[in-house]
């Protein structure tokens, strides 16, 4: 599970969209091997939103974060994190 997506084991893209200044979505898309200027809309999985929160500090590097639970990424002044879960 990724947010409230159910995600079979497989290989993905995934792509993050920001809807607007305060909001992005995950895209979870089932076409791999493409090029990032190549999505596919009609191959999307589906798209969950991130909770959108300040960093501590400014992240110079954008830092993708896996854990057990989480999927994180920081950049500048912002962290977005989704919910993981493994079967």
């Amino acid at each position: 599970m990724i947010g409230n997506l159910s995600v079979p084991k497989g290989n993905y893209t995934l792509y993050i969209w920001p809807v607007s200044a305060s909001e992005m979505m995950l895209i979870v898309n089932k076409q791999t091997g493409q090029s990032g200027t190549d999505y596919d809309q009609g191959q999307d999985l589906g798209r969950v939103p991130f909770k959108i929160s300040k960093t501590a500090s400014p992240v110079e590097t954008l830092a993708i974060k896996l854990s057990p639970s989480a999927l994180t990424f920081q950049w500048e002044n912002t962290m977005a994190t989704v919910s993981v879960k493994g079967k």
